[in-house]
């Protein structure tokens, strides 16, 4: 990476793309001209942008995207440029969509989870929170100089160029990821009791008490020795109660929960699209997007997005907003009615609970559950459809849960399975198959209601020897 700060970041721009911007800026930065002065006003001086320039100054054609400005859930405008404008000749459409595509870049592009940062309060004793923000981001990272006509904007007559990594490119996110790793990998070598997890311009670390104080200074004057700025407005020295990537924080007593100000913009988000009719795709993509953060605390809520993910998947929009969905928002009111949205207790996800607990096996429509030293087996309705295999896991597990919930409590229950396919519906409610998404659907509540999570792992090999044990067992045919 040291070739690429000095020398700047890639775009990977398909330079033989035809690319057709317009001159003309977005009618949200006409509106909020003020905005867009400042930010020129601002990152001229420091450099990230060059100009005014009245003509361009290159030899060859110089690609202007056109400018908005966006208004965060906070209420603070912030100025974008539209580097996906217009569809298909757009610049961001002459970039790789995916990061294995871009030209010399190696390893995994994995932004860090909630679940990263509950994995490292579990791991460490009496944990403690510091927080850390770096003040526009983007702007501090050079971007390559053979992309400089591409990356450049026309304000009040005047071009300008810029020479940071803009906040609109495809790849920006991604190279900004990429030294946010960098950066971790050196904190973690100089302090190394110490977690942290970086989420492009938000850090978070996880550290003993005894040495936090030391590693909060210590972090600090990394940045520094690095040269990049902090927002000191949204630093949090080690505490016990933070908010992180818009989830509170309590290190006490181990829970984590939706901020009151989240939950409230929620609730109303949800009231909102009852009275929809249409919407647009992105106001739909806007939807799931907050559904999918909410989730981290609700995870019984998460089969509740089938309806909208099955709109997007066929993609004719605007599109009416169906009963189905319809139905699905009012059930995640009620689960943000209920106590289960105040808190989600931070306790390690190890399968801790023995397989003996429950097994599965299937064949044909048959199947059997073993569970707490019990056998039993059933078999389909002879009306009932016939089910994939994989759909006939989920039917076991499904009458597991509600004839065996008791034992499951306050447990993490392993369920090997023998097709991939399981584990997805199982864990992610991936179905095409309105009566096996309700099933699950039912499984998840049942799971929040006795505050246990059954997961599914793939088995190393397909053989159960379950039928070998009990080849003569006469299952119980189940009712349709």
């Amino acid at each position: 990476m040291i070739p690429q700060l000095e020398f700047g970041f890639s775009m990977a721009i398909d330079f033989s793309h035809d690319i057709q911007v317009p001159v003309t800026n977005h009618p949200s930065a006409r509106q909020e001209y003020s905005v867009i002065d400042e930010f020129i006003i601002k990152h001229c001086k420091s450099g990230a942008l060059l100009g005014p320039y009245k003509e361009n100054p290159f030899p060859v054609p110089v690609f202007p995207s056109p400018m908005q400005v966006v208004t965060s859930s906070s209420g603070k405008q912030r100025p974008v440029i539209d580097m996906s404008y217009p569809k298909y000749h757009s610049v961001n459409s002459a970039i790789p969509k995916q990061w294995n595509e871009i030209p010399g870049f190696e390893g995994v592009f994995k932004l860090p989870t909630h679940d990263d940062v509950c994995k490292a309060i579990l791991r460490t004793s009496d944990p403690r929170m510091f927080l850390v923000d770096l003040k526009s981001y983007y702007m501090q990272l050079p971007s390559d100089w053979r992309d400089t006509p591409y990356m450049c904007i026309v304000w009040r007559g005047n071009l300008y160029l810029h020479r940071r990594l803009p906040f609109g490119a495809r790849t920006s996110c991604l190279h900004a990821q990429r030294v946010t790793d960098a950066i971790v990998l050196i904190f973690t070598c100089l302090v190394p009791p110490a977690s942290l997890s970086g989420y492009v311009d938000d850090f978070c670390s996880i550290v003993t008490s005894i040495i936090s104080v030391s590693a909060y200074g210590r972090f600090n004057a990394l940045l520094d020795e690095l040269g990049l700025w902090r927002t000191l407005e949204k630093c949090i020295s080690p505490a016990l109660v933070a908010v992180f990537l818009g989830l509170l924080y309590h290190l006490r007593d181990m829970y984590m929960a939706l901020p009151d100000d989240k939950l409230a913009r929620a609730v109303a988000l949800m009231k909102q699209w009852l009275e929809k009719e249409t919407c647009s795709k992105s106001q739909l993509q806007s939807l799931l997007g907050h559904l999918n953060h909410i989730a981290t605390v609700l995870h019984a809520a998460r089969p509740f997005t089938s309806s909208i993910v099955d709109l997007l998947r066929e993609d004719t929009f605007p599109a009416e907003v169906t009963v189905d969905i319809k139905q699905d928002i009012e059930m995640w009111l009620s689960f943000l009615d209920s106590q289960w949205s105040r808190k989600c207790i931070i306790k390690s996800q190890d399968l801790a609970t023995p397989d003996e607990l429950l097994r599965i096996a299937v064949r044909n429509r048959t199947f059997v559950i073993y569970c707490d030293g019990q056998l039993q087996g059933y078999v389909l309705h002879d009306s009932e459809q016939n089910l994939p295999p994989h759909a006939m896991c989920a039917v076991a597990v499904w009458v597991a849960v509600r004839e065996h919930g008791d034992l499951f409590v306050n447990q993490v229950v392993k369920i090997t399975v023998p097709y991939k396919a399981a584990v997805l519906l199982l864990n992610r409610a991936r179905t095409n198959c309105t009566f096996i998404r309700k099933m699950i659907r039912e499984m998840w509540l049942a799971q929040a209601r006795l505050d246990c999570v059954v997961k599914a792992v793939l088995s190393p090999c397909k053989n159960n020897d379950m039928y070998d044990m009990f080849h003569d067992f006469q299952p119980v045919k189940l009712p349709h």
